[in-house]
């Protein structure tokens, strides 16, 4: 089973529009309206692909307990999840609007490290996923000290973060590291763009951090994998775009549903995802036939290093 963490969760609605940029009064269709969230977006992407996932996410009274989408159990900390949208126009680009959250206390971080190692324990997942932003007062240090807190029971930890959040947690040596090309660059300074610069920096990650499988993804262009000192390339099929957001988090579920394939099995499948997510216009709502579908016509080439 697989736990995810998402501390900064958000009621989100995604509108199609003509264009983006019109100026004037707008008429909407109706629009898809999801919680969402990296870790949530993983769990609703993994239960499409046919695998058991669990969301943990802050709230409080008010927040709802059940979606029909996605499986999720709400920690009270008196944390009222933020709201934001998302305008997609028919070439698939993407305004969003994301508000930054409420602001926590201390006693409210402290909380929350105590509640999900608590709960971590009653679940016995062997997968947790830290995954995405930090609401303002949460210290950077947050997903370090949750993964310290779990490292010694959780077969799988998994981080999906950016900046001080990624690199505090790195010393609890995380079996699975992905991140997109921003954020890889937000977060080491580093803006690889050859094949070797990729291959040299997830290498550095991997031998420096004790991290047995990174990636990173560049949107549409080719994704970058390391596992077991092995370099990979992917390039993607292609297709009609309509929403990448949350593609990145669809292809980590793919990877997690088929860790246990073969390295070129596992990155097609895990890419496939991606693409299958990009494809809809709600987050995380891709078919697996497709996913599957998609995920055949990935190609896969090993990068030679020295």
């Amino acid at each position: 089973m697989v736990v995810t963490l998402t501390p900064n969760p958000m009621w989100e609605t995604t509108f199609p529009v003509p264009a983006i940029g019109s100026t004037g009064s707008q008429r909407l269709n109706a629009g898809v309206r999801q919680l969402t969230g990296k870790g949530i977006n993983v769990v609703r992407a993994l239960a499409n692909l046919g695998h058991d996932g669990l969301g943990l996410l802050p709230g409080d009274d008010k927040t709802p307990r059940h979606a029909t989408d996605v499986n999720y159990e709400v920690i009270n900390l008196g944390i009222t999840p933020r709201v934001g949208f998302v305008l997609v126009d028919p070439e698939g680009a993407n305004n969003t609007y994301y508000e930054k959250g409420p602001t926590w206390t201390t006693d409210q971080a402290d909380a929350l490290v105590d509640q999900i190692k608590e709960r971590v324990q009653q679940l016995q997942p062997d997968t947790v996923v830290l995954a995405g932003s930090l609401p303002p007062g949460l210290p950077t240090n947050i997903y370090e000290r949750i993964a310290q807190a779990l490292r010694p029971s959780v077969a799988c930890l998994v981080l999906d973060a950016v900046g001080p959040a990624l690199e505090s947690a790195l010393s609890a040596r995380p079996d699975l590291v992905k991140v997109n090309r921003t954020e890889f660059i937000a977060t080491f300074g580093k803006s690889p763009s050859s094949e070797d610069e990729y291959a040299n920096a997830l290498l550095d990650l991997s031998r420096n951090h004790g991290v047995s499988a990174c990636a990173v993804t560049a949107g549409s262009g080719a994704a970058f994998f390391c596992l077991d000192g092995r370099i990979f390339r992917a390039i993607p099929a292609e297709i009609e775009v309509r929403n990448s957001v949350g593609s990145g988090d669809s292809l980590l579920a793919g990877w997690l549903a088929n860790r246990d394939a073969d390295h070129e099995s596992l990155i097609r499948a895990a890419v496939g995802a991606g693409c299958a997510n990009a494809e809809q216009l709600g987050v995380a709502v891709f078919e697996k036939e497709r996913a599957e579908a998609l995920a055949a016509q990935v190609l896969v080439t090993e990068i030679e290093t020295s």
